[in-house]
C-alpha cells in the first residue's frame, strides 16, 4: 500500500487572545462562539459534529489559545481515512493537498467539497476539457465527473473508474448489445470509443472527433482517394450525415456495415427524384413493387454490381461505360457495363438462330435497333434497367425529353408486337417470320 503525503491544504487553527474570554466557553470548539458556524453547514465533518476537535488539533498554548495539527499533510487525513491505492494518483492526492478539494470542517456540498458540485470543482483545474464545446457529454453537463473518473486514485488512464470501452457501454447498452449480436463489427467500436468520439464534448451532438466523412477518411484513405479523384461524385458521401447515411458506425448484420439490404439503403433516397436539371436522377421506387420483374442484380439486392457507391468516372455512378442518351453509335466499349454480363453476339450478329430471342425468323432485331452508325437505340429505348411490370424488363413508357414514349409491347408464344411512339405496329415471330416491305 503506497502512502502519499506532503503539505495538507489545512491550516492550524490559531485564535489570538481577546479580552472577552467567554468567547471560548462551550462544550467544544464548534459549540463556542468562534467556531459555532461550522455546525450550521449542510455537511459537517464527523469530528466537528461530535465536538472532537482534538482528533485533529492539539493545544500548544492555553493562555494564547493556540493549536497545531497533530500530523502534517495527508498523514492527518490518513489517521481516519484509508490511503488511496492505484497505479495512477490524482495530483492533489499525491502531493497531500486534500484541502484543495475538501473543506476540513464543514461545507454546503457533499463530501465536504469546497465548491457546490464536483463538476464545478473539477473545472477549477480542468476547464480546458470542456472549453468552447457547443455539445457536452451528459455527465459533464450535469457536473457528474465521478460517473467516469475516480477522484483520488485508480489503475486506468485519466483515472477512469473502469476500462474506457466498458465504461462507455455501461451506459450505452444499445451499442453494446449490437456489438454482441451483430455479425459485422466496426473495428474502432469493438476496440474502444475514443477513436471516433470525444469523451467530454464536441462540435456535434455525437461528440465526434471530426465532422462527416472526414472522420471516416482518417482510416479509410482508399475511399477518400476514390471520392476526391472521382469526376462523378455521390453527394450523400460528402454532404449531410456523410457515411452514416448508408453505413452503421458500430455494428450491422451485413457486409460493409449496412444496416439494411443494399437495395433498401439506396431506396432511402432514390424512392423519389434526386437533384434537378441535367443532374436530376429519376425515382426508381417501382423496384420495391412485389410484382415487379427486377433486373438480376437488384433482385439479388446488389446495386453495387452496376454502381459504385462513393464516386466514379461514369454517369450515374456506373462501374463501366453505358450510353447516357437515347441514341448512340454502336460500339462494344460503349456498352461495357451491359456486356460484362450479357453476350455481345446478341448485338453484333445481323442474323442468328440462338444469340437472342428478339428476332423475326433469323433476323436479329437487337442488331436492327442498336447496331447503327447513326441513331442506334440504346437499351433505355425499350427497357427499364431497374425493374418493370413486363418480362425482359420491357418498359411501358420510356423518357424522351419532355415526352414519355409508349412502348406498346405485347408478347406471344413465339414473338410479339410493338406499337410505340417510334414506329407503326410491327410484329415479329421467330418460327413464322412476318414480312414487311421496306421494313428497317
Amino acid at each position: 500500500m503506497r502512502r502519499h503525503s506532503a503539505t495538507l491544504g489545512l491550516l492550524a487553527v490559531v485564535c489570538l487572545p481577546v479580552a472577552a474570554q467567554d468567547k471560548y466557553v462551550g462544550k467544544s470548539c464548534s459549540d463556542a462562539s468562534c467556531h459555532g458556524s461550522f455546525t450550521e453547514e449542510k455537511v459537517v465533518h464527523v469530528p466537528v459534529s461530535r465536538g472532537e476537535c482534538d482528533s485533529c488539533h492539539e493545544q500548544t498554548d492555553a493562555e494564547a489559545h493556540r493549536f497545531r495539527l497533530i500530523a502534517d499533510g495527508a498523514e492527518l487525513c490518513y489517521e481516519c481515512h484509508d490511503e488511496f491505492e492505484g497505479e495512477r494518483v490524482h495530483a492533489p492526492v499525491a502531493s497531500g493537498q486534500c484541502g484543495e478539494c475538501h473543506n476540513p470542517h464543514a461545507s454546503a456540498a457533499k463530501h465536504l467539497l469546497v465548491k457546490d458540485s464536483s463538476g464545478e470543482l473539477c473545472l477549477e483545474c480542468h476547464e480546458d476539457a470542456v472549453a468552447d464545446l457547443p455539445h457536452t457529454h451528459g455527465p459533464v453537463a450535469a457536473g457528474a465527473c465521478s460517473s467516469c473518473h475516480a477522484a483520488h486514485a485508480g489503475d486506468e488512464a485519466a483515472l477512469l473508474i473502469a476500462p474506457a470501452r466498458g465504461l462507455c457501454l455501461g451506459c450505452h447498452k444499445d451499442v453494446g448489445e449490437s456489438l454482441e449480436v451483430e455479425k459485422v463489427k466496426h473495428a474502432p467500436a469493438a476496440d474502444g470509443c475514443t477513436d471516433c468520439h470525444q469523451a467530454h464534448g464536441g462540435n456535434d451532438r455525437m461528440m465526434l472527433v471530426a465532422e462527416g466523412a472526414e472522420l471516416c477518411f482518417a482510416c479509410h484513405d482508399d475511399i477518400q482517394e476514390a471520392v476526391e479523384d472521382a469526376s462523378v461524385g455521390h453527394s450523400v458521401v460528402t454532404q449531410g450525415r456523410g457515411c452514416v447515411s448508408c453505413h452503421h458506425p458500430h455494428a450491422a448484420p451485413r457486409a460493409g456495415l449496412l444496416a439494411k439490404s443494399c437495395v433498401e439503403v439506396c431506396m432511402g433516397c432514390h424512392n423519389q427524384p434526386v437533384g434537378g436539371g441535367d443532374d436530376r436522377v429519376a425515382a426508381i421506387a417501382h423496384v420495391l413493387d412485389a410484382e415487379a420483374v427486377r433486373h438480376g442484380p437488384i433482385n439479388d439486392g446488389n446495386c453495387v454490381a452496376c454502381h459504385t457507391p462513393h464516386g466514379g468516372e461514369q454517369a450515374s455512378l456506373l462501374l463501366l461505360a453505358y450510353p447516357k442518351r437515347f441514341y448512340a453509335t454502336f460500339d462494344e466499349g460503349r456498352y461495357a457495363l451491359c456486356f460484362d454480363c450479357h453476350d455481345v453476339e446478341a448485338f453484333e450478329e445481323e442474323t442468328t438462330d440462338e444469340a437472342t430471342a428478339f428476332r423475326n425468323g433469323d433476323r436479329n432485331l437487337h442488331f436492327v435497333h442498336v447496331n447503327r452508325e447513326v441513331k442506334g437505340r440504346t437499351c433505355r429505348a425499350c427497357h427499364d434497367v431497374h425493374a418493370s411490370t413486363r418480362q425482359h424488363l420491357i418498359a411501358d413508357r420510356v423518357p424522351f425529353g419532355q415526352w414519355e414514349i409508349p412502348v406498346g409491347f405485347e408478347p406471344t408464344a413465339t414473338g410479339g408486337s410493338c406499337a410505340g411512339g417510334c414506329h407503326q405496329l410491327y410484329r415479329y415471330d421467330r418460327e413464322s417470320p412476318v414480312v414487311y416491305a421496306g421494313a428497317q
